[in-house]
């Protein structure tokens, strides 16, 4: 997960979203508190720069270095190495969410009604994809209410 090589963004038509920085001081250092709680200590100095550059620039602290390089798709339901049905069901809508032929801003993890996003950044889409593929039972994705 701990990928230090920077992000090249290769797709020139792919919108980015810039949300403006209005955050004060401490804001954001509580921004960038939130942001390095996810990015082990030893990786601190190198990322604080970039994540500022990003604060300042977008308005939002991405993590774009941790943003997937292979094409992110929603795959056929039967290519999801989870156990249940309700499982592979949300790994479509994640991945179909994060596509760029769906995604609004898929860099900036906008869904493509830019009513929400899918993580709150970069650094939390594998361990929350390696979360719901590792139950071993449905838990509430596939309880009926």
């Amino acid at each position: 997960m701990y990928c230090l090589k920077k992000t090249v963004f290769k797709k020139a038509s792919v919108e980015h979203l810039t949300r403006g920085f209005r955050l004060t001081q401490a804001q954001t250092e509580i921004a960038l508190k939130n942001a390095l709680r996810y990015i082990p200590k030893r990786f601190h100095e190198e990322v604080i720069p970039e994540f500022l550059e990003e604060l300042k620039t977008r308005g939002r602290i991405y993590g774009y270095r941790w943003r997937p390089k292979e094409r992110i798709y929603g795959k056929p339901i039967d290519e999801y190495r989870e156990l249940y049905c309700s499982q592979k069901l949300c790994r479509v809508m994640i991945d179909n969410n994060l596509s760029f032929e769906i995604a609004l801003y898929p860099y900036e993890l906008v869904t493509y009604g830019e009513t929400g996003s899918v993580c709150a950044n970069w650094m939390r889409v594998q361990p929350d994809q390696e979360i719901l593929g590792n139950h071993d039972r449905p838990s509430n994705l596939g309880r009926r209410i």
